[in-house]
């Protein structure tokens, strides 16, 4: 592989594309956990905690626990919460796939040279479960993306319900203790 052909060309350009739309996710996964744990703004300590993490999977479970813990009061962005964690744990995997993947030349079904990702150095390019083309290595770019974009929009979603709801107390800061009235938010008992 020499990486001169027009097929092994497109296919490296999907795949750094699908990798760097996969680190925008990641980006709007951090973005989603700072604000969402009410974090403000800029390098805060709840960032650089998310990225000190090293494994997607640890960020991921770490993630799932804070916004579902903060989301609990609030069934719907709870619901629609979910829907997105299942789709990250799963697009997860898929980026595993894609990371650790080599390009390969093999023999299609024509008998002519192809080129196509490989997991694995020992997997057969041979069957579509072990191979990515380039037609689905763009389509990963493109899952990857709609991803991105409905992680932003629940985002932008919640931030704004905050914002309307400003002064009021949101239900995710009410803890109550029993026996003692639901605290507004940042008093203490007393």
């Amino acid at each position: 592989m020499d990486g001169t052909s027009k097929e092994e060309t497109d296919l490296y350009v999907a795949f750094g594309r699908a990798l760097s739309t996969w680190a925008y996710v990641e980006w709007l996964h951090c973005e989603l956990f700072r604000l969402i744990a009410g974090a403000h703004a800029g390098n805060s300590p709840l960032e650089k905690a998310y990225w000190a993490i090293v494994s997607f999977d640890g960020k991921h479970r770490m993630v799932n626990a804070a916004l579902t813990e903060a989301l609990s009061k609030h069934s719907t962005y709870l619901t629609r919460w979910k829907g997105l964690n299942n789709r990250l744990h799963a697009q997860s995997k898929v980026r595993n796939r894609l990371a650790h993947a080599q390009m390969v030349g093999y023999p299609n079904e024509k008998g002519e040279r192809a080129v196509a990702m490989v997991t694995a150095v020992y997997s057969t390019p041979n069957g579509e479960e072990n191979r990515m083309s380039l037609a689905r290595v763009t389509e990963i770019e493109r899952s990857f993306d709609k991803l991105g974009t409905d992680l932003l929009a629940f985002q932008e979603t919640f931030v704004v319900e905050q914002l309307m709801n400003a002064g009021k107390p949101m239900p995710r800061f009410k803890y109550p203790v029993e026996g003692m009235p639901p605290q507004d938010p940042g008093s203490a008992p007393t």
